[in-house]
């Protein structure tokens, strides 16, 4: 279309922004940052996607190209004539410019409040133990921040955004997975609730073509909410569109397991769970993410992840949590050790193991713990090495992995982290969620205060 390559061109003409493909149909992607460092690059990119959103002048969503992080534009009308193409691609220089160069809240302000308000909106400096770039506030000088330093995340800005416009209008996407075991049924009562409470709901429906986390992205500008009914691979497919787009989390657990709405406190009734929605409370937590794939809960290599392939869904829809018990018997049995390499905070350790864990939450595996202490909102990963040579010492183990205790046992490594590799010797699926959706190498790295959502009052 004349609207992309217009846009591409004049987006070439920018300092530091790179157009990376040919343009030929309705695609642009781009990277800025061009002529920095590759990991800085990517800390830029995810910088001036957030810039863009919040100014809200254009959409555009982050992606992945060649391993590194780009933005994806899509113009989508063919109505879009050179007026139209001229003014999208100054908003994105626009956006851009404020985020390289002028003093701006979205870097960090360096000052020893701990609060402040832009633009009548209140924000929470968070303390931050990463050696970044930032931007004084003062002079619009870039120095080291120290652990005094107060960071106003990216994600911050955009969900306080989302958060003053809940007051002026409350407009709900409701999403319910059909094929969720309780995702059949009726949610009328629970819908009520909502509805009873000032919600106007829309109810829609994903498509083969059309995923959770693609319709979030599309009608994002349109609603404050997005409500999710199903269990935790809903929440999975979701989780990208509601970091991206800043919509708060409404859940409704309706799958088998629902181990993120366990790690939340939410009430495993939907009618409980709408009334949590109404009352309003939100609070912000992470994300986990492994080569790209984001998680609320949990990743595996190893057991789990042969358990999620083995797992149908009419077993979970027959025998619910007690499904995982019989085909986990059922795969006991003939588990092997196998050989994984874990790169972690400048070290790398050879074991042999029948299962990685990396937990962003809590709970997992309908009943599980990655670790007694852990929470969403508390910016590490946990991870757990299963190093047993005998199927019946992991039943041993089975009351200290309900409890997330296992880490006191001599065969079981643990620790936390911020980011990790795993490496093996062959391929292996990595389980997100009781999803598979990747394989080794695996690359796994916190994504802090990611997702808005409404959770009870602790």
């Amino acid at each position: 279309m004349p609207g992309a390559r217009l846009i591409a061109d004049r987006l070439r003409s920018e300092n530091a922004i790179a157009v990376l493909n040919d343009v030929v149909l309705n695609q642009v992607v781009v990277r800025f940052g061009a002529d920095e460092t590759a990991e800085r690059g990517d800390e830029l990119t995810r910088a001036a996607i957030a810039r863009i959103q919040l100014d809200g002048a254009v959409f555009a969503g982050g992606a992945k190209w060649r391993g590194r992080e780009v933005m994806r534009i899509s113009v989508i009308s063919w109505l879009t004539d050179e007026a139209a193409g001229v003014a999208a691609a100054d908003a994105i220089v626009a956006s851009w410019r404020a985020v390289q160069g002028a003093p701006s809240p979205w870097f960090c302000c360096n000052v020893r409040a701990d609060h402040f308000r832009l633009s009548g909106a209140l924000f929470e400096l968070r303390p931050s133990n990463l050696q970044e770039p930032v931007l004084n506030a003062s002079a619009g000088t870039r120095s080291a921040s120290s652990t005094t330093t107060g960071i106003l995340h990216l994600t911050d800005v955009i969900h306080q955004k989302r958060a003053v416009q809940h007051s002026k209008g409350k407009r709900a996407m409701l999403i319910v997975n059909p094929r969720a075991r309780r995702g059949g049924g009726s949610i009328d009562a629970a819908r009520q609730v909502l509805v009873d409470a000032g919600l106007e709901i829309e109810e829609m429906a994903t498509s083969k073509d059309e995923n959770a986390s693609e319709l979030i992205s599309r009608h994002a500008d349109h609603f404050d909410i997005a409500i999710v009914g199903g269990g935790d691979g809903t929440l999975n497919n979701a989780a990208a569109g509601l970091a991206h787009t800043g919509l708060t989390l409404g859940v409704l657990p309706l799958g088998t397991a629902n181990d993120f709405a366990r790690t939340m406190g939410i009430a495993p009734d939907p009618v409980k769970a709408a009334e949590i929605i109404a009352a309003g409370h939100q609070t912000t937590v992470d994300l986990g993410e492994v080569n790209g794939h984001l998680f609320f809960n949990v990743a595996s290599i190893g057991f789990s992840a042969e358990l999620a392939g083995e797992l149908t869904e009419h077993a979970k829809k027959r025998w619910g949590t007690l499904g995982y018990g019989i085909v986990a018997a059922r795969l006991l049995m003939r588990s092997r050790l196998f050989t994984a390499y874990v790169d972690h905070d400048d070290t790398t350790e050879e074991i042999h193991t029948m299962q990685v864990s990396v937990g962003n939450g809590r709970h997992y595996g309908g009943g599980m713990t990655v670790e007694e202490t852990a929470t969403a909102d508390d910016g590490w990963l946990d991870f757990y090495s299963l190093e047993v040579d005998h199927w019946w010492r992991l039943l041993r183990l089975l009351p200290s992995l309900r409890k997330g205790t296992q880490g006191q046992w001599d065969d079981v490594r643990a620790f936390k982290t911020t980011e990790v590799t795993i490496r093996t010797k062959r391929p292996r699926p990595v389980n997100t969620d009781g999803e598979l959706v990747t394989w080794t190498p695996a690359h796994f790295r916190i994504r802090p205060k990611s997702v808005r959502v409404f959770a009870p009052r602790t």
